[in-house]
């Protein structure tokens, strides 16, 4: 992906648009401009190709608050599922 610091504001802002643009308009209706642009980066930085709406409640929240990037980790099935540092995710 490329690089943030390397993007100009209004390529950021035409990246963020591509994004929600494929995100439901029901989550996307939820947030803030400002929000919607954390979550861009948030996106941008994860080492995943998740889009924010695929998030848990629980991953947005604490990457909206406190800045903690979500994670994510295959299942012994090959499926993606979320994590958190320190493992599983249990609150959703």
């Amino acid at each position: 992906m490329e690089d943030i610091k390397k993007m100009s504001g209004v390529d950021q802002l035409r990246a963020a648009v591509r994004l929600f643009n494929n995100c439901n308009e029901t989550f996307n209706q939820k947030f803030t401009p400002e929000e919607l642009m954390k979550l861009w980066r948030g996106y941008k930085l994860c080492e995943w190709d998740i889009t924010p709406d695929d998030w848990t409640h629980g991953q947005v929240r604490r990457w909206l608050m406190d800045g903690d990037l979500p994670t994510f980790h295959y299942s012994k099935h090959d499926q993606v599922m979320p994590g958190i540092a320190a493992g599983i995710e249990a609150d959703e």
